[in-house]
């Protein structure tokens, strides 16, 4: 069996003491080679044969085929070639069509969660990777699961079997750990007493029918497939997903977790850079020299260094390397981009004065808005995605560092702020170029202020402090006046309203408390709620928001609308997708008036 069998059906009778690392349940969804699953779509034929994706002179990503032969991830493309001459690299540098994809595949992904149980939280992690948090779920249906279902068909559980091994590979360095017994400096920090590991290996166990519910859901939505990581914490959900490729399901029990993490490459734990390992160098060769057959630093050589001797080592990085992370899965409402940026390499000595600049600027700023009108597409607020920073950003060569490191560049940055509401008005590609350009000249000029001699290697384009971004994080303490025509709020409204008397009037406009109910033409108040709750709180699709907005037309009482003055009736109308009331001649009223009892 994948789980010891349980002996109790709810985790109620967890004691007190249980650490929080074990009472969780995290999913990580993994899209397989993600860059060549975008091209297989778009090009059916490329499945057959060996391909890559290239971007200037490495190869990012392979597919499954060319792996078979030997491709691997970062390597260079005449190296590449040599080793399978038929091999075919595509340029992958434009990532304007990877990202749309991306941000489908995370809305599938969001509805897919939304679809579960419970208040789950869900997160980006890269382009194509996503955390979820369904801690709640498990909760809700810890009873309801039948002892008897199996759900572990198709599933690969770490542990089970002791004769299957795994390798992780680091991307960066290329280090590679191959797994196939337990390591001699496991060390068992998540095992738990044996009732916490019954609860939890239920928990794991319900996860595996959500999990695959998720991964069907993804699929079917956008096409591609994915590896889907279940365990008690983020780093181990993520190594989970890894374990057994492609288009998988893998469990990764915490007390089984320990041994890989033992021997997996250092530079694989989450937050420990090529810095951090470098400034641990001299501690871990003097208490773990490498051995002959092994060139890379482990998690098991960390933890033979003395904790006096790592001193201001972090504590967090020190317990991910015992497997321990308490990291939080907050919400990130979509996925939204914070920054929207696009930049491009140049060879040295290609781009040597400010001429040189502002043409290559022209390319850039052309790039960029269709990133941004993207972005609207998936704004919770589209009438508020637009930007209010514009910065650029250079790498220079230093003529003076040349001959003293191997990395002679000199990074700058100005940032101004800008319209960015009238950019976001005109649907002209070329117009918004023209905005931009513009305004990223002006910060050229303030950059480079003299007609020197320059070498740029790197130049981008980047805007932040959207609108729509600084309404969400505000929206805990400040709501906006949308917020309390909410279908949640309507129902709180409704609730209150009906323990009042029905003949009460609110204030002057004879507004009974009983006329904040919503329309119960299309059933009762409990099945329209429920059918709210269906919906992503941040409405993240198009095809959401117009669900989203048939209910509320339906929940939404128009003559509230009437009532209220023109200005809220009109952003309550806009937000929606109702149609505003026409103006119309009424005497001034103070806005207390409406909601006086």
């Amino acid at each position: 069996m994948p789980f010891p069998k349980e002996q109790s059906n709810t985790f109620n009778n967890i004691p007190s003491t249980s650490t929080n690392y074990i009472s969780r349940t995290i999913l990580h969804l993994d899209i397989d080679a993600f860059y060549c699953q975008c091209e297989e779509l778009a090009n059916p034929s490329l499945a057959s044969q060996p391909f890559a994706i290239g971007q200037k002179h490495i190869v990012v990503t392979c597919n499954y085929i060319a792996r078979a032969r030997g491709i691997k991830k970062l390597m260079l493309r005449t190296e590449a070639k040599k080793i399978c001459p038929h091999l075919l690299i595509l340029e992958g540098s434009n990532l304007e069509p990877y990202r749309r994809q991306a941000q489908r595949i995370y809305s599938a992904f969001r509805a897919a969660i939304a679809q579960l149980p419970g208040d789950n939280a869900t997160k980006k992690g890269g382009m194509d990777e996503m955390f979820a948090d369904i801690t709640s779920s498990i909760n809700n249906n810890a009873t309801v699961m039948k002892k008897e279902e199996n759900l572990n068909n198709g599933v690969f559980v770490f542990g089970e079997s002791t004769s299957q091994g795994i390798s992780i590979s680091e991307d960066q360095s290329g280090a590679t750990a191959y797994i196939t017994s337990r390591n001699e400096c496991r060390k068992d920090s998540q095992r738990g007493n044996v009732m916490e590991r019954q609860a939890c290996s239920k928990r794991l166990m319900i996860a595996t029918k959500f999990a695959n519910d998720i991964r069907c859901g993804v699929k079917g939505a956008t096409g591609f497939t994915s590896c889907v990581g279940i365990s008690t914490s983020p780093m181990l959900a993520k190594l989970a997903s890894e374990l057994k490729k492609p288009d998988s399901l893998n469990v990764l029990p915490p007390w089984n977790a320990s041994e890989i993490i033992a021997a997996m490459p250092l530079r694989k734990v989450p937050g420990l850079g090529s810095r951090t390992l470098k400034s641990l160098q001299s501690l871990l060769e003097e208490y773990s020299p490498l051995s002959k057959e092994r060139k890379y630093w482990t998690c098991c050589d960390l933890h033979r260094v003395p904790r006096v001797a790592l001193g201001s080592f972090s504590e967090v990085l020190i317990e991910k390397c015992m497997g321990i992370d308490s990291t939080i899965i907050v919400d990130d409402m979509g996925g939204i981009s914070k920054i929207v940026s696009v930049e491009d390499s140049y060879r040295r000595g290609s781009i040597t004065t400010l001429d040189d600049i502002f043409k290559v600027l022209e390319t850039l700023c052309v790039r960029l808005p269709r990133l941004l009108n993207d972005r609207r597409l998936y704004s919770h607020r589209p009438d508020l995605s637009y930007p209010t920073t514009i910065r650029f950003t250079a790498r220079v060569l230093n003529i003076k560092l040349s001959s003293s490191t191997k990395r002679p560049f000199v990074t700058s940055s100005k940032q101004c702020k800008f319209d960015g509401r009238t950019l976001m008005l005109t649907n002209d590609v070329d117009e918004q170029s023209t905005i931009l350009k513009t305004e990223v000249c002006k910060l050229v000029k303030e950059m480079f202020p003299r007609n020197e001699i320059l070498n740029a290697t790197k130049l981008n384009v980047a805007v932040t402090n959207f609108a729509d971004i600084e309404i969400l994080e505000t929206e805990p303490t400040q709501k906006v006046m949308t917020h309390f025509f909410s279908s949640k709020n309507i129902q709180e409204a409704h609730l209150q309203a009906s323990s009042m008397e029905s003949k009460k009037s609110i204030g002057k406009t004879g507004m009974k408390a009983s006329s904040l109910s919503p329309k119960r033409k299309n059933g009762s108040l409990d099945e329209m709620l429920h059918r709210v709750k269906t919906i992503p709180s941040n409405k993240a699709t198009a095809v959401c928001q117009r669900k989203y907005f048939e209910i509320c037309r339906q929940e939404i009482d128009e003559s509230i609308l009437k009532s209220l003055p023109v200005e809220i009736a009109a952003e309550v109308a806009s937000e929606y997708g109702m149609k505003a009331p026409t103006k119309r001649k009424c005497k001034s009223r103070k806005i207390e008036s409406y909601f006086r009892k």
